[in-house]
């Protein structure tokens, strides 16, 4: 389909570079076959290092049949929380901005389910913006997270996305007014208090805690439209192939919640929150209220803790007889 056949330009994609050629290939290559309902705008916005002379070579060959194409060499070092946020303010000029950082993939339906969201909850007080990334991992602790489901495509959560998120311009600069007065590395007024301890190159803690203090939350999707694909980068390592999820690849005929009646809401520790104002079944207010139940054990008893009872059990298998005795006696006694 060329631009020509499409609706008037209501948004842009943005994607923040560093130094990673291969990545970006793949990312571009995705885009090229993903589907748009309406003309798209696309912006490579590079962050300089050593590579990015190679990055805007690559970018200067690129046809994007969508919209136009846009490509911002940064003359200086910005790192990762500055960059991101230049780039959210591009949204000057849109409706609303997608960001896809360069080690992501995408459905070819994202741009649909972008577009059908942000036209959904339009007007709606209380969302902060809009996931196409899914969680099946906790950020908090690694653990699987599972989100119930109520007959909805999605549910709101107090946690912001970083692998695919999409910002209406009122939701970005929303966010930036705030942050230029509540700019801080305290966290200690936070549930989610181990953002705290992220680098300082992290936006993505201070976006967290705008919702906690805000009292706003992402709409995040059952099946995510975005993934990570766990690439080593400056501010991660293979640990985040735990947060490869799996895409969404039908057409999304989206059931969306409204904020007043959805009973699904999780905070920003990934734990199920009861709403008063919105009563859910008691299966649901009962079920993943705490963490993951591996994770209460440990809380319980800690490494040195569980060392010993390991060491009690070999204890038991090498001398079971003698060991089942003594317990005997301390039985009596008791």
């Amino acid at each position: 389909m060329k631009v020509n056949d499409l609706k008037e330009t209501r948004s842009v994609i943005v994607i923040p570079c560093y130094n990673r050629l291969n990545t970006l290939k793949r990312l571009f290559n995705c885009l090229l076959q993903s589907e748009y309902p309406s003309a798209v705008d696309l912006v490579f916005s590079i962050d300089h290092s050593n590579a990015q002379t190679s990055l805007v070579e690559f970018i200067q060959t690129l046809k994007w049949p969508y919209g136009e194409l846009r490509c911002i060499a940064r003359e200086q070092r910005l790192g990762l929380k500055h960059h991101i946020l230049q780039c959210g303010d591009l949204v000057v000029g849109y409706e609303f901005i997608v960001m896809l950082e360069d080690d992501l993939i995408v459905s070819k339906s994202f741009m649909k389910y972008a577009e059908q969201a942000v036209q959904f909850y339009a007007g709606q007080e209380g969302i902060a913006g809009i996931s196409l990334y899914n969680y099946d991992r906790s950020e908090r602790n690694s653990q699987p997270f599972k989100p119930l489901k109520c007959g909805y495509d999605a549910y709101f959560m107090q946690f912001a996305s970083s692998w695919g998120q999409v910002w209406t311009r009122g939701q970005w600069q929303a966010f930036r007014y705030w942050l230029s007065k509540n700019d801080t590395e305290n966290f200690g007024d936070v549930k989610a208090d181990f953002v705290g301890k992220w680098p300082s190159t992290s936006w993505k803690k201070h976006f967290i805690r705008y919702m906690e203090l805000q009292n706003l939350y992402f709409v995040f999707p059952y099946f995510g439209y975005s993934t990570n694909m766990g690439d080593d980068g400056s501010h991660h390592n293979y640990i985040f192939k735990l947060f490869t999820s799996a895409l969404e690849l039908g057409e999304p005929n989206l059931k969306l919640p409204e904020v007043s009646s959805n009973p699904i809401w999780y905070d920003s520790c990934f734990r199920l929150e009861k709403r008063s104002e919105t009563p859910a079944p008691q299966t649901l207010l009962t079920a993943n209220m705490t963490d993951d139940p591996a994770t209460e054990f440990y809380k319980r008893f800690p490494y040195r803790t569980t060392f010993y009872f390991r060491v009690f059990l070999l204890a038991l298998l090498v001398d079971a007889k003698k060991t089942l005795h003594k317990l005997s006696k301390i039985f009596k006694r008791g």
